[in-house]
């Protein structure tokens, strides 16, 4: 049988039945010294049971799709009794993305990703981020004949807590004008119309009161006395 020297390793040739036209080479495939079948070079590495903290995988792609690198070694993603994979997010700094690690007057969240766990808001007036409210609690008060330069209360927030208004309707018997108050300060200066609902929705997260257990007021300062309507809604905290 004619052999050929390939990579430096003389090969038996098998030549199929005929010329080979257009001057190809003639085929060969390499069989052991002994004779019988093919050597095959899988080019793969030996299996392995696979197990955290191995220092490299010796498992070809198939068997490390869910192995990472965490810098030092490669780790087994984790698994739910059910099978799906289990994920949990932290941000680049290695922080978990909880309401503990990423509160409000963040500068830059170190999580990295917080529209994940909650939406933000971006505070202009102190530059950090802010946790987005829901409102969940709203109330109406009333005041018959309320003298100038009395107070209706508004809100009263429970003990220890402050309320974070959020929006507002107010009317008025009389045409005046009446502050809106966080206690004894002045948060706004209301012109009202007689008979005519002012509306203020507060966007963003609203403006939260100065100091613990201060009332939200709204007092009279149209000169006479007035009958107030009001209802306003917001959050505690």
């Amino acid at each position: 049988m004619a052999s050929e020297v390939h990579g430096g390793v003389t090969r038996p040739i098998v030549q199929p039945d005929g010329g080979l036209p257009q001057g190809h080479r003639p085929e060969f495939i390499p069989v052991s010294a002994a004779g019988g079948s093919p050597t095959v070079d899988t080019e793969l590495p030996a299996a392995a049971a696979l197990s955290d903290a191995l220092a490299n995988p010796t498992a070809p792609l198939v068997g490390a799709c869910v192995v990472g690198f965490d810098g030092a070694v490669w780790r087994r993603g984790g698994m739910l009794s059910a099978g799906q994979l289990k994920v949990t997010v932290v941000g680049a700094g290695g922080t978990f993305m909880t309401d503990a690690g990423e509160g409000d007057g963040a500068g830059n969240h170190s999580g990295g990703y917080p529209a994940i766990a909650h939406p933000y808001e971006w505070s202009g007036s102190d530059n950090t981020w802010w946790r987005r409210r829901s409102v969940n609690i709203s109330r109406s008060a009333q005041a018959n004949a309320l003298a100038s330069g009395s107070d209706l209360t508004l809100w009263t927030p429970a003990a220890g807590k402050k309320f974070r208004l959020r929006g507002l309707v107010i009317a008025a018997s009389v045409a005046g004008r009446c502050e809106l108050r966080d206690s004894g300060t002045v948060l706004a200066y209301l012109r009202l119309a007689a008979g005519e609902p002012l509306s203020l929705m507060l966007e963003a997260n609203g403006v939260l009161s100065a100091a613990a257990n201060n009332p939200l007021q709204l007092r009279n300062q149209s000169g006479g006395a007035a009958d107030l309507d009001a209802w306003v809604w917001g959050n505690e905290e």
